[in-house]
């Protein structure tokens, strides 16, 4: 396949950190893709189109192909390679206190929720040592998934939950929280109080910033 000879040398000798974006969608392209197509103007024309790789592996493959020369078996690798970062992300912060680890955390919520165009809302679930026992993703804006908080806490003590962390992503990019995002929130701390339960935290996760109740002091949170 053409470039082929040049990519696998340059993967098998190269630190992965060292790869450039292009040469990382250039080599995706190259071992997902049939079709005969110069595969370099390829990865240049989508980083073009949709910015970062980041994009790319969550956004070009709902977008529709005709124009990007893009087979099934290359929109597969990179839905895999989008799930794959997101599995390693999500593995550390497995099995161990979230709390203490707000660095894997907040690359988590990155990974997970940063790129995505339609808004999406995590409650982690989380026993006495605050580690996860259950991570549940609603797709849908946090007032309309979360508007029913007995339902969150009954999951909660259905689990044996002793907290649980809200994240949700702002599409627009902007992780300001909204006079929605803080009412939804305040309701869901209000009625998780009152048994027992503890919000820990609220994170916005925007493009490249985030924005934390708990650190911003909208969650009072005691714990």
């Amino acid at each position: 396949m053409k470039h082929m000879h040049q990519i696998v040398p340059r993967l098998l000798t190269t630190e992965p950190h060292d790869l450039s974006t292009h040469e990382l969608l250039t080599a995706l392209i190259a071992y997902g893709n049939t079709k005969e197509i110069d595969q370099h103007k390829q990865a240049k024309r989508i980083i073009d189109r949709f910015g970062t790789l980041g994009n790319v592996l969550t956004e070009c493959p709902s977008t529709p192909r005709k124009n990007y020369d893009l087979d099934e078996r290359c929109i597969a690798l990179l839905k895999l390679s989008y799930a794959v970062a997101r599995s390693i992300a999500k593995e550390k912060i497995n099995s161990r206190d979230v709390i203490s680890s707000i660095d894997a955390l907040l690359d988590y919520c990155k990974v997970t929720l940063s790129y995505l165009t339609v808004e999406h809302v995590i409650v982690l679930f989380l026993d006495a040592q605050n580690g996860i026992i259950l991570e549940s993703i609603t797709r849908g804006t946090i007032n309309h998934s979360l508007v029913y908080p007995r339902e969150i806490a009954k999951q909660a003590l259905q689990l044996d939950a002793a907290s649980i962390i809200l994240i949700h992503n702002h599409p627009s990019g902007n992780p300001q929280p909204s006079l929605s995002d803080i009412q939804a929130t305040d309701r869901i701390v209000k009625f998780c109080e009152s048994l027992e339960i503890r919000v820990i935290d609220h994170i916005i996760v925007g493009r490249s910033r985030y924005v934390s109740f708990r650190q911003t002091g909208l969650i009072n949170d005691k714990g």
